[in-house]
């Protein structure tokens, strides 16, 4: 997998084609150009097969824009339903849980004191 700016994709496209090296100064772009690869990995398919196969298959790579350079833009709505799940979560969910946690330890303390008091 390669990656390629536009100028330089340019220059390689007319340099195949023409054997110049016109370097052109190129403003900075968001746009990349990326060529990808693939290689077959696996049981090989009988010589005979192949003449069924058709050779090219057409391959579809959608690439989407990222906010803050990580955070992919279908994500987004992920993250406005995740907001308030996790505040009520964290404000109105665990605190009574808590509550019911610290009121059974303190009464198995208490019971543990009981019992402690009566072995003396």
């Amino acid at each position: 997998m390669d990656l390629y700016e536009p100028s330089e994709v340019h220059q390689r496209i007319t340099t195949l084609s023409s054997k110049s090296h016109n370097h052109q100064v190129s403003t900075p772009t968001l746009q990349k150009y990326l060529r990808i690869k693939a290689r077959q990995f696996g049981i090989p398919v009988p010589k005979k097969a192949k003449e069924n196969i058709a050779l090219h298959v057409p391959c579809h790579l959608v690439l989407e824009p990222l906010y803050f350079g990580i955070l992919p833009h279908t994500l987004i709505p992920t993250i406005f339903f995740m907001i308030p799940v996790i505040y009520i979560a964290i404000y109105h969910i665990t605190p009574p849980i808590l509550r019911e946690f610290q009121a059974l330890a303190n009464k198995a303390n208490a019971e543990l004191a009981q019992k402690r008091k009566r072995k003396e």
